[in-house]
């Protein structure tokens, strides 16, 4: 019920059929919103929809008190805006998980390294700042946080571990794959 928040907002467009754009105008009735927010859901056609002949050519919009969806051609301007702000919504949402992600694997990997507990870990975040800034950190800047040498030494190779793994995932490639045929 923040002011603030609906007065900047245009339009609520989500990625999702009905179902979803029905949750969300529930939970916006809920909340009580002062000012009106205009919503609707994007969302692809299937076969179902229109027939095999209109397959893959339109995305139908779902706007709240309308018992049937528009379906725009996916050719108009109107319709490769709304295409391209679902597909950088995504972009958003996958880059956020990749970094969430990332964190609990640097975070917990700091929490696996025998000679770093909670208080070593949270010394090493107020001197650095970061995960990042730990994970840049040469050995010798360890050192001058207060690691001994060896568990400097064992961080920046666990770390640096867990970084090549959290990149090869993000570029799809496992362990399976990276086998060598014998």
């Amino acid at each position: 019920n923040d002011p603030e928040l609906s007065a900047g907002l245009d339009l609520l467009l989500l990625d999702g059929g009905k179902g979803q754009l029905n949750k969300i105008v529930h939970l916006l009735e809920q909340l009580g919103t002062s000012e009106p927010l205009p919503v609707a859901s994007i969302a692809k056609e299937r076969e179902s929809d229109i027939g095999e002949k209109g397959k893959g050519l339109y995305e139908k919009i779902y706007l709240p008190g309308r018992k049937n969806p528009l379906f725009l051609h996916r050719n108009p301007d109107i319709l490769h805006l709304l295409q391209r702000i679902r597909d950088e919504a995504h972009r958003f949402a996958i880059s956020h998980y990749q970094n969430v992600h990332r964190v609990s694997l640097l975070t917990s990997a700091l929490d696996g390294i025998p000679g770093i507990g909670p208080g070593r870990r949270q010394m090493l975040l107020q001197h650095f700042g970061s995960l990042d800034a730990i994970q840049e950190a040469p050995a010798v800047e360890l050192e001058r946080a207060g690691l001994p040498q060896t568990l400097a030494q064992s961080v920046i190779r666990v770390l640096s571990e867990i970084e090549s793994r959290a990149i090869l995932e993000e570029q799809g490639v496992t362990d399976d794959s990276r086998e060598v045929p014998g």
